[in-house]
């Protein structure tokens, strides 16, 4: 994708000079496989690992202490949920899942090493299968935000509430509650997300939708920012400064825009792409991407004899790989 750079003189007040175009432009992703070994490759038995040695296995909790280690099971398993949650960049949040998804195994791992007696065997069991099968559906969750299919904690713990596991996980939280054979009950599962969950609060961006605006009074502000979105996504293109946004505008797939008063200076430029804007996170929930210019952009006013010459910076934004002049960078490193 070409830059094109070029400057007139107005001979009119307030003439527009067009400085620069500059396209932004979306990546993808590839995938490596893995070579097998020759057939007939000579196999080295004294390498071979040893067999993993069987979870040991304690005399049977008395009711007091098993309805503490469920106590404490919830604590962990609530303190993960909610750390997903909360997440806003899509980095923190595959690590988020992936901390989950150790737990939830590691979990189910310490039950298997606690015996029960018979009355709730069932239940104990099931609650076991059910966190190893939740260690595994947190892990695939870890590979979709990794590839920024889902890109927000709120959406996240809306799919971790309709995973395959919960429906199950819910029954055994009920059945511990019940009285079995000799009367005892026991409390499990406060830590489930709600089997309706309330679904993230998204938005529609509207084409020209100014979302940030911390424009500073009393300076020279004549600037121009023209953004044209030929891509199939929702952009926020950004203008920021030390990493704070001073200016950013939403642009709708096939539509266009403009800033007008831009204060002179320089800035760094750079865009976010997706789906579901998410207004109290300030992010796509959703199919996110996250691109700057590699060098910073400047507006300038000049006072002329026939008038001023501004400065007019235009952003295409259109689908396809990066090009040398913009980079992708991690959510963190967009200004905020």
């Amino acid at each position: 994708m070409a830059v094109r750079t070029g400057s007139t003189r107005a001979t009119a007040r307030r003439r527009p000079v067009i400085v620069a175009a500059v396209a932004l432009l979306l990546g993808c992703v590839g995938l490596v496989g893995c070579a097998d070994a020759p057939a007939d490759a000579p196999v080295d038995t004294s390498a071979a690992p040893a067999p993993a040695p069987a979870p040991e296995v304690t005399a049977p909790d008395d009711p007091v202490a098993y309805q503490a280690r469920l106590i404490r099971l919830d604590d962990e398993l609530g303190a993960a949920l909610a750390r997903i949650g909360r997440t806003r960049d899509p980095d923190d949040l595959e690590q988020a899942t992936l901390a989950g998804a150790a737990l939830a195994s590691a979990s189910g791992e310490r039950l298997r090493a606690t015996a029960v007696d018979e009355p709730i065997r069932r239940a104990h069991d099931a609650l076991t299968a059910g966190l190893d099968q939740l260690g595994r559906e947190l892990a695939f969750l870890s590979q979709r935000v990794h590839d920024h299919e889902i890109c927000t904690g709120p959406t996240a713990l809306g799919a971790i509430g309709s995973a395959p596991s919960m429906p199950a996980l819910r029954a055994i939280a009920s059945g511990f509650g019940l009285p079995g054979a000799d009367g005892r009950t026991y409390r499990w599962g406060a830590a489930l997300p709600p089997e309706q969950a309330v679904a993230p609060p998204v938005v529609a961006l509207g084409n020209g939708t100014l979302l940030v605006d911390r424009r500073p009074g009393g300076e020279a502000a004549d600037g121009v920012l023209e953004v044209v979105n030929e891509g199939q996504q929702d952009v926020v293109v950004v203008l920021g400064r030390s990493g704070a946004v001073v200016v950013s505008v939403a642009a709708s797939p096939g539509g266009s825009t403009r800033v007008a008063g831009i204060p002179d200076g320089g800035y760094d430029l750079a865009y976010t792409s997706g789906r579901e804007w998410d207004p109290g996170l300030s992010a796509f929930a959703r199919d996110c991407g996250f691109r700057r210019f590699s060098e910073p952009i400047t507006f300038a006013t000049v006072p002329v004899a026939a008038g001023t010459e501004f400065t007019v910076r235009t952003v295409n934004v259109r689908s396809g790989p990066p090009d040398a002049m913009t980079v992708e960078v991690p959510a963190r490193e967009m200004p905020r």
